[in-house]
């Protein structure tokens, strides 16, 4: 709805980010320009933001705050796109807009955010589909995450190509019934456990603030793959982050996406949760 109202010229979007998002783009009828990230999960600058410009700095897995930060320096601030749909507990930058995604964090069908002073109009339509895509989200809580993923697959698919719409009254509801505190103090005590075992061998090197919680902990080891079929084996389940732009991505886009293992760090977990996963990757 933003980039519609304002029609930029060109976007700059990292090599390493969902097709979804390019797609919506490219839709709108916008360019589209790539751009490296580094091992901090920073902007590679190697290229020059014209004037009729935008940039899209993306806040990967809710680790990459300082990323954030460096790019508002380095780039013109209205000019700048914050995408924090993976980092939901971090504060909004003073960018031409940021955007969120609370159903990557909670237990809700759709919806999100869109903070930015441009008056952007409200949608006139409202989302009537979540009922329908809630299904998945029952399907798991009462029979696993197995019996759940071809719906919630289907699901996903069903957002693609969608209109803007105003977030739908179940989405809402469900939103304000959250313990938001109690949320965030897990994801931060789930995320620092973790690092303080995994932090020497990680081969990403992100920043950490004390505050931060963030989507998932993104472990980069020498040996991914093997490790992701390790822990499938003992039901512990890590998303495979954009597969398809493996061959188009940047060298560590391709390498994320082959080997990265974001590992739950989630409110539904806790210590022993973690000392579990800990157990399998160091057998």
């Amino acid at each position: 709805a933003l980039a519609l109202r304002c029609r930029p010229k060109r976007i700059w979007l990292p090599f390493y980010i969902c097709a979804e998002m390019s797609d919506s783009l490219t839709s709108a009828g916008i360019e589209l320009c790539r751009y490296r990230i580094d091992r901090s999960l920073g902007v590679v600058r190697d290229f020059s933001l014209g004037r009729e410009d935008w940039l899209l700095c993306v806040n990967y897995f809710g680790v990459a705050d300082a990323v954030v930060d460096e790019a508002l320096k380095n780039f013109p601030e209205d000019r700048v796109v914050v995408d924090q749909a993976q980092a939901f507990f971090s504060p909004p930058r003073p960018a031409l807009a940021t955007v969120y995604s609370p159903r990557k964090f909670f237990g809700v069908p759709d919806g999100g955010y869109l903070i930015t002073e441009i008056p952007v109009p409200e949608p006139l339509e409202q989302d009537e589909g979540s009922a329908e895509r809630s299904g998945p989200l029952r399907i798991r809580r009462l029979e696993g995450a197995e019996a759940g993923y071809g719906a919630y697959r289907a699901a996903e698919a069903g957002l693609k190509g969608q209109p803007p719409r105003a977030m739908s009254s179940l989405t809402r509801g469900l939103l304000a019934g959250i313990d938001y505190p109690a949320a965030r103090s897990r994801r931060i005590k789930n995320f620092r456990h973790l690092h303080e075992r995994l932090g020497k061998s990680n081969r990403l090197r992100f920043s950490i603030a004390a505050d931060i919680a963030p989507l998932c902990y993104p472990y980069l080891p020498d040996d991914g793959n093997a490790l992701r079929q390790r822990l499938l084996a003992r039901r512990i389940y890590t998303p495979v982050y954009w597969p398809g732009l493996v061959r188009q991505s940047d060298p560590l886009g391709a390498e994320m996406a082959e080997g990265l293992l974001p590992l739950p760090i989630d409110q539904r977990y806790g210590e022993e949760e973690m000392e579990n996963m800990l157990e399998v990757l160091f057998q």
